[in-house]
């Protein structure tokens, strides 16, 4: 029943928009008169979605565009704040790989399903080796994030199936000095507080000629997470997160026609302590007949303690290095974009991984009991690209043609340690170095048969070869459960097609629908050396079909964004873990689809009310049934019809705001946001009778949020807000090892209030 009451609460929450838009027809322009038209088109929003500057809705492809002042104001610091703002975008973990788009993703650890660009280079790694983490970009940083929904391999090549997430940095100033500072505080229930600040400057080095920007900013978020440690002693809110740093961007106009950006970005996060919390410690570690009878499932929100792990506060600490140039030459018949990077990526990352290795270390390499095993993983990936573009725009044809390259290497450690009551052991050492080569070429081409109707088309050729070396030595005693040790190196080569077609009508101006049929690729690689497991596994593809319809009305007071889509997804990438050893391995799949509805829509309705509104229905699932486990094969269990994992069947955002002028040169603001996320299903199971718990049913969760403040001569600004105002109880992701452990959870944050004081100069 709730289910249904909140579909039709969001459902309802459209019409309302849509009648409020006509019931302010005549009260937005009687009230604005002629200045109406000039305000609308100063909130005009532009995109480069298809690697060119275009309003937002005049793009033929799903796009969402969240600006930073509207992060700032509302204290959405990270993807892990925001996403739940963008439609049929879902976050489970802690990494790229655990990003999803309209349901397109097999759970954590594979390669990535959605990319994740800075501008247009993309952030982290192309593969899993890499274990891309979530950007944490400050928004003092950026101009706003764009994010475009269904495959973009044309424009944006491999691991892009459900779509992408672009960050757009902030261009300095070449006429007028400006800045920004903040500073903000925050509390958490039953936890600590954290404090903030970051600013910004831009200024003119030579009039119209040479603009500097810096920015900076430093954040301690509140802890509320304790844990009980291997000594048994209760350690209070260890969940550290500290995150600093900046960007440097200088901006040269040597000539009219050439424009150059040089920027440089550096973050650091420095965290600690665990966020899985046990949600089963009633449960037998084994089914009692050995056999493969599972636990019976139960409703995780009854848990009495949410806000306890069970494992070692360890420190873990991540390094992000950007370094680009961009190079824009307009020929007047053709324009001419270079943009070369090269980016860095550090992550020494321990964690506490008894629950994971120790019963099975205790059982086949004879261990002692109550021991602790620490799992050590640094990670450094070096990355180079280059992207070279020639484009125009003109009466008859829009054009793009492009060359691209990345030349990617990492450096992987992995090694786990015993440690406690017993002599410390180095149980297991291995060190992976990986390295991933693409080169492509692509072509967009959008034919204008009249002024109202365009077809676009667009195709990529790219080529990818991979390497992977695994050097591992382990201790004699462990060689029962992990086999002995290895030096073998792995290698795969593969080359892909991807292309799309998008005719566009255009009824006028400000509204247009348009059908898009896009294909889209994710590379396979080297697999790991494993029992049961191939050398490599393959590439997935999608087809993705879809019509859409987006617009604006009244002055583009009103807007609305309507797609419906289906993808077809071919030899799908799955991540199973390996009996007894616990290792990680990758297989392919047979097939799947994703098929649903999204909604948007805005309203400036009367002076200063604004609401936006956000649905998702969506059903994704296996349409083949996966090949069974051999004596020689293990895999994982599903049949068609089975849900894909993390796909809630519906998903929705309301936020309603209204401004409030005090005096001539003062005004306040109180607004309210509602978020609804649906049930969902964790990852599929191994398909062994060792499997000891069900796949797992993760509760839908429904969070307010409220925020208010107030401006003076637009120039001094304090926000407060409440995070989950009902401190409701909800889980983004259930970890089980593919059914292998008994499950940990990962649960949103509880209560949160803030204050942020700003000033801008």
């Amino acid at each position: 029943m709730k289910g249904i009451f909140m579909r039709a609460a969001f459902s309802m929450a459209l019409c309302i928009s849509t009648a409020l838009a006509a019931l302010a027809t005549s009260t937005t322009a009687t009230a604005q008169g002629s200045g109406s038209s000039a305000e609308a088109e100063r909130d005009v929003i532009f995109v480069t979605a298809q690697k060119r500057a275009e309003r937002l809705i005049d793009v033929p492809v799903a796009v969402t565009a969240v600006a930073s002042d509207a992060l700032i104001q509302q204290n959405l610091l990270s993807i892990r704040d925001f996403y739940t703002r963008i439609p049929g975008l879902q976050l489970f973990g802690n990494t790229v790989q655990d990003i999803s788009l309209r349901g397109i993703t097999t759970g954590s650890g594979t390669n990535p399903t959605v990319s994740i660009l800075i501008d247009d280079v993309q952030f982290g790694s192309s593969t899993y080796l890499g274990k891309p983490p979530l950007p944490d970009l400050d928004p003092a940083t950026l101009q706003r994030v764009e994010v475009l929904r269904g495959p973009q391999g044309t424009l944006y090549g491999a691991s892009s199936l459900g779509g992408i997430i672009k960050y757009v940095t902030k261009d300095p100033s070449t006429s007028e000095f400006s800045g920004r500072a903040e500073v903000g505080v925050n509390s958490v229930k039953d936890g600590g507080e954290g404090w903030s600040a970051r600013a910004s400057i831009t200024t003119p080095i030579i009039s119209d000629r040479v603009g500097f920007g810096l920015s900076g900013f430093y954040r301690d978020d509140p802890r509320y997470l304790d844990s009980i440690v291997p000594t048994g002693a209760r350690v209070k809110d260890v969940n550290k997160n500290e995150v600093y740093g900046g960007r440097a961007a200088v901006i040269l106009h040597p000539t009219e026609s050439l424009t150059v950006t040089l920027s440089a970005l550096y973050q650091k996060q420095n965290s600690a302590g665990s966020n899985l919390i046990d949600i089963c410690t009633s449960c037998s570690p084994r089914p009692a007949t050995g056999s493969a009878q599972r636990p019976v499932l139960f409703d995780m929100r009854n848990l009495s303690d949410r806000r306890t792990a069970r494992a070692a506060v360890v420190p873990t600490t991540n390094e992000i290095q950007l370094y680009t140039a961009r190079v824009a030459l307009n020929l007047d018949e053709m324009q001419v974009t270079s943009v070369t990077a090269w980016g860095r990526n550090e992550k020494a990352t321990v964690s506490d991984s008894t629950a994971r290795f120790g019963a099975a270390l205790e059982q086949y390499a004879n261990y002692p009991a109550q021991q602790t095993y620490l799992f050590d993983e640094p990670i450094l990936t070096n990355k180079f690209t280059q992207e070279l573009r020639f484009s125009n725009q003109g009466a008859q044809f829009d054009w793009l043609a492009g060359l691209f390259y990345t030349n990617e290497r990492t450096g992987l450690s992995q090694v786990i340690n015993r440690v406690g009551s017993a002599p410390n052991v180095a149980v297991y050492s291995g060190s992976n170095i990986s390295s991933y080569e693409e080169k492509a070429a692509f072509v967009d081409l959008t034919y204008h048969l009249s002024d109202r109707l365009d077809i676009q088309g667009g195709l990529r050729y790219a080529q990818n070869e991979q390497t992977y070396r695994v050097l591992s030595v382990i201790d004699a005693a462990a060689q029962a459960l992990f086999g002995p040790g290895e030096d073998h190196l792995f290698t795969s080569k593969e080359d892909a097609v991807t292309w799309l077609l998008a005719p566009t009508y255009r009824f006028n101006k400000d509204l247009m629908a348009y059908a898009r049929i896009a294909s889209g690729y994710r590379p396979g690689g080297p697999n790991t050396e494993t029992p049961g497991a191939s050398a490599t596994f393959g590439a997935d593809t999608v087809m993705n079909y879809e019509i859409g319809l987006k617009g604006s009305v009244l002055e583009n007071r009103a807007t609305f964004d309507v797609a419906a889509f289906q993808v077809n997804w071919k030899d799908i990438q799955f991540q199973n873990t390996a009996l007894p050893s616990q290792f990680a391995f990758f297989e392919n799949g047979n097939t799947a689809r994703s098929r649903g509805v999204e909604l948007a829509g805005g309203l400036k309705g009367w002076n200063g009310f604004s609401v936006d509104v956000n649905a998702t229905f969506l059903d994704a699932m296996l349409t083949r049934s996966l090949a069974l486990t051999t004596s020689s094969v293990q895999r994982l269990y599903g049949l068609a019809g089975d849900r894909l994992p993390y796909s809630a069947k519906f998903t929705g955002n309301l936020s309603v705001q209204q401004d409030i002028p005090l005096t001539d040169n003062a005004e306040a603001f109180v607004g309210i946001n509602l978020n609804y996320v649906g049930n969902r299903l964790g990852m599929l199971n191994q398909n062994s009778a060792s499997t000891v718990f069900e796949r797992v049913k993760i509760p839908a969760y429904t969070v307010v949020d409220l925020r208010a403040g107030m401006a003076i001569d637009r120039r001094w600004r304090i926000d407060a807000y409440v995070r989950n105002l009902f401190d409701k109880i909800g889980i983004t992701s259930v970890d089980t090892r593919n059914g292998t452990n008994l499950p940990q959870a990962i649960y949103i944050a509880p209560r949160t209030f803030g204050m942020n004081l700003s000033v801008t100069f």
